[in-house]
């Protein structure tokens, strides 16, 4: 599920936020834009 909607959002790399912040990975990200965590949450969901 979380392949599928980044790559339905146009995404084409993934990262857990935290560790590429603490590893100096990302520089900046707006995390509201970015932010697959509802749209894989509603997937998820029974139909």
């Amino acid at each position: 599920m979380i392949a599928q909607s980044a790559k339905e959002q146009g995404f084409s790399a993934l990262m857990n936020s935290e560790i590429a912040a603490s590893g100096g990975l990302v520089i900046y990200a707006d995390l509201d834009a970015t932010n697959l965590t509802e749209d894989v949450k509603t997937k998820l969901q029974p139909k």
